[in-house]
């Protein structure tokens, strides 16, 4: 994921009216953290509601299968391995074409609203 593209993510979290951490031990809605150790990905998974994998056409992803393995509902982009492999292009998880569509589908999965 560029800089760009993760500031992005940010301003629009921001906007959209979500406390958004770079950290995970803070109080937000939203956590945008890179480069973190596997216990800390087990913990943050395990409080997880919602995965939203923000990375563009990436081939495939170990994050979003381990994520759907603990049951957690994917919001992949509609690109790459990820959507067309692993979220069957929305049978096994949902799809955004760009970043204000993420947060788009999101708030329904968290209210259990059909999205």
């Amino acid at each position: 994921m560029t800089r760009e593209y993760y500031e992005s993510l940010v301003k629009l979290a921001l906007k959209n009216g979500l406390r958004v951490a770079r950290n995970v031990n803070a109080n937000a809605d939203v956590h945008l953290v890179g480069n973190v150790s596997r216990s800390t990905i087990n913990e943050v998974m395990n409080k997880a509601k919602v995965f939203l994998h923000a990375t563009i056409n990436e081939h495939w992803s170990i994050a979003v299968a381990e994520a759907m393995a603990r049951g957690l509902p994917v919001v992949v982009h509609k690109s790459g391995g990820t959507w067309s492999d692993i979220a069957e292009e929305g049978k096994y998880g949902l799809g955004y074409g760009g970043v204000e569509e993420a947060f788009e589908v999101i708030p329904g999965l968290l209210t259990n609203q059909k999205v």
